[in-house]
């Protein structure tokens, strides 16, 4: 279990995703904070406007991926060190044999009175949402005429070349920029030709610089100093100190009296063999080293070998930490100087290099796409074969299928196959002649795929939202419910922690949804999958899909792209901000929409999944005899899927879906647009299609925004039948007239 993204772990991830064949008997979990892992060392120029958001950042979910590594968006709130268990936010608790923490430090801010605006550098990846706010507020007023005023606290080498990055990002503007430093020197550590130099450039950059000033509080509009001088400001970043996270030393790891973990030359905790730590987090017992990036990545490749070394209980390998790191310290003119010891260089070519080794750094961590068919066993088909509800078996093939049944009529079924659940009435025959007869009408729902995510509990979450769907869109109130799990074939320990995390995440979701697990099944097998029968109560005549009516409004309250993502994630082409987007979609109950489509009057509803948005629309249509329109402008779709129709990238039920254009008349739309192919894109767990009344639509819309459909959004409208030798039942244009 690897705690944190952070510079070492990347490194174990990329040495897995280099060397299989050595951990092969390892089961990893990496738990961090964010899909994107940042560089601490490209920060001045991210801040600068040097580097892209995804130039500075690791992406944990492709390099994760690479390296078949679970990954776990989550936040690490506690230790359980004698139960071996990892507690977070959001997952139950998580079992390991082996513990790593990379989890880097918190803000440092003890003891100082803050009411006014602060933002700590570290960590630097919520340091940088922060920032991004920040900067916008700043230009905006600054356009306006209006001065502004930043102040930042500690003048080490971050401090330095972050004020010097704001002055070059701010170039030209009234931006009043104030270095505070609570020593009497800046760059402590340094050698006394670089402060200098550093002098000379923050004097150069109009940065006010205050020696000897110890902040004791952050006002709303200044600064103040323990000696009462206070210093204008409308924003503070705070640079200096950092300190231990609580949860280590709460667990009852050893640490040193700042809190962080001790760890020996093994990067081995003292009190506990197998836990290791890396980092901010870790403090060297016999190496006291500064809190550093350098150091974490120094630490890295030892770090890498002795977890796998433990885990086969050989030799550990010694961590030597350098005495002293080199830095390379940018200005604001694209220069930079060097610094170790006493080694002074400056000039433009050393601001060249520190980009060289960064990229250079940076691109260890970018997994090759993987080509289709890298992983395809099946006979004359190339393509790697989709997860999730992209695996079902195309339209065409289930609707010959089913006309070859002898499917045995019962007048007890009111809706069946054909609809998105059964909808029984139990109790019109009685075995008794005397019997008292009552009736119920009961609605059943079955499906079952593959996992497509690797956090195993996300995974069982998301199969039993999608499982409920069903019955949430034939207007149902889901009761019960059983489970087919197989568990892919591992060690026994193994694959009851995965049966229990699959099994939690969907229970945590049924009894969200007020539904009662009864029962199931469970076999061993070579991947894991999760199926779900539901079984509710109808107490109202049930939403149907012939239930449309000419004027109705289309409303789609989850946007689209899940399938594409998925794909893209599969081939390491889905940016984890993209993928994270997709699963927290996938992750949201249609249940409540479904309420409010019932308070809105509305009569029609599918649950839009693996045939894709025009798919389930025909189903509706041809139920209804209707045709429609729909407004391509006004289909919400997810960030990132666009881009990878574009680039080629679809799921493997995306062809078999295109044989609803048959039935489609383009209004001057190109059939190879990419928003257009993502109406028949699959959607695992995703969102409802309604039809209701033109009068209800807008106060529904407004209803669903405010309950967390964010994105649903009216994409059409419902016409007359089409004529009989027109076989268009729907028309797509560009946008509404």
């Amino acid at each position: 279990m690897l705690i944190g993204g952070g510079h070492s772990h990347v490194q174990v991830l990329r040495r897995r995703m280099m060397r299989p064949e050595e951990g092969a008997h390892l089961a990893v979990t990496l738990i961090a904070r964010e899909v994107h892992t940042p560089y601490s060392g490209m920060l001045p120029g991210r801040v600068a406007g040097r580097y892209a958001h995804d130039e500075m950042h690791i992406d944990l979910a492709k390099l994760c991926r690479a390296a078949d590594v679970e990954l776990v968006i989550d936040e690490v709130e506690a230790l359980d060190l004698e139960s071996k268990q990892v507690f977070t936010q959001s997952h139950p608790p998580l079992r390991c044999d082996v513990l790593s923490l990379n989890s880097g430090a918190v803000p440092g801010i003890e003891g100082v009175e803050i009411v006014g605006p602060v933002t700590p550098v570290k960590p630097i990846g919520q340091f940088l949402a922060a920032w991004s706010t920040v900067q916008s507020a700043f230009e905006s007023a600054l356009k306006q005429g209006q001065g502004r005023r930043l102040a930042v606290v500690g003048a080490g080498a971050g401090g330095v070349e972050l004020i010097l990055a704001i002055s070059r990002r701010f170039e030209n503007a009234s931006l009043n920029l104030t270095l505070l430093e609570a020593g009497e020197t800046i760059l402590p550590g340094h050698s006394t030709r670089v402060k200098r130099w550093a002098e000379v450039e923050l004097q150069a950059a109009k940065v006010t610089m205050l020696k000897g000033f110890q902040v004791v509080k952050v006002d709303s509009d200044c600064v103040v100093s323990d000696a009462g001088e206070s210093i204008g400001a409308d924003h503070t970043l705070w640079t200096t100190g950092v300190a231990a996270p609580r949860y280590p030393q709460d667990s009852g790891l050893q640490v040193d009296s700042s809190g962080f973990v001790e760890v020996n030359d093994r990067l081995q905790s003292l009190s506990h063999q197998w836990v290791f730590a890396a980092g901010d987090v870790a403090a060297l017992a016999e190496q006291p080293r500064p809190k550093s990036g350098v150091y974490a990545v120094r630490a890295g490749p030892v770090l890498a070998e002795n977890l796998l070394r433990y885990s086969q209980s050989a030799p550990l390998k010694r961590y030597r930490a350098q005495k002293q790191a080199l830095a390379i310290i940018g200005n604001s003119r694209g220069q930079a100087v060097a610094s170790r010891g006493r080694l002074f260089a400056a000039g433009r070519l050393l601001s060249w290099l520190k980009a060289h080794i960064d990229r250079r750094f940076m691109a260890r961590f970018i997994p090759p796409p993987m080509a289709d068919g890298s992983h395809a066993l099946v006979p004359e088909d190339t393509t790697m074969r989709c997860l999730g509800c992209g695996s079902k078996l195309p339209a065409d093939l289930t609707s010959r299928v089913l006309g070859r049944l002898d499917v045995h009529p019962d007048t007890e079924v009111l809706q069946g196959i054909g609809e998105d659940a059964a909808v029984i009435q139990i109790g019109t025959h009685t075995v008794e002649p005397d019997a008292a007869k009552g009736t119920h009408t009961l609605c059943v729902s079955t499906d079952h795929f593959p996992q497509m995510v690797s956090d195993t509990y996300l995974f069982g979450r998301i199969a039993a939202h999608h499982g409920l769907s069903d019955l949430f869109a034939m207007g149902a109130h889901p009761r019960y419910a059983l489970v087919n799990l197989s568990i892919k074939l591992m060690a026994p320990r193994l694959m009851e922690e995965d049966a229990y995390l699959a099994l939690k995440g969907a229970n945590d979701v049924f009894r969200e949804s007020g539904v009662t697990l009864v029962g199931g099944h469970s076999t061993e097998s070579d991947t894991t999958q999760l199926g779900c029968t539901v079984f509710g109560e109808m107490h109202s005549a049930p939403l149907v899909k012939s239930g449309l009516e000419a004027d109705d409004l289309l409303v789609l309250t989850k946007p689209l792209g899940i399938g594409v993502l998925l794909a893209g994630e599969m081939r390491m082409r889905t940016l984890g901000r993209w993928l994270e987007a997709a699963l927290a979609v996938m992750n949201q109950s249609n249940g409540q929409a479904a309420l409010m489509l019932r308070a809105h009057g509305g009569r029609s509803c599918t649950d839009v999944t693996g045939f894709g948005l025009l798919g389930h629309l025909l189903e509706m249509l041809n139920a209804s005899d209707k045709s429609a329109e729909i407004w391509l402008d006004r289909v919400p779709t997810l960030d990132g899927a666009s881009h990878l129709m574009r680039e080629g990238v679809e799921s493997s039920l995306q062809q078999a879906n295109e044989a609803a254009l048959e039935e489609v008349e383009l209004s001057g739309i190109e059939p190879s647009r990419p928003a257009l192919r993502l109406l028949m894109d699959p959607q695992t767990s995703g969102g409802m299609l309604f039809g209701i009344a033109e009068s209800e639509a807008e106060s529904l819309i407004a209803a669903l925004r405010a309950s967390g459909y964010t994105e649903a959004s009216i994409i059409g409208r419902i016409c007359q039948s089409a004529a009989k030798d027109d076989r268009a039942r729907v028309r797509i244009a560009e946008s509404l007239g």
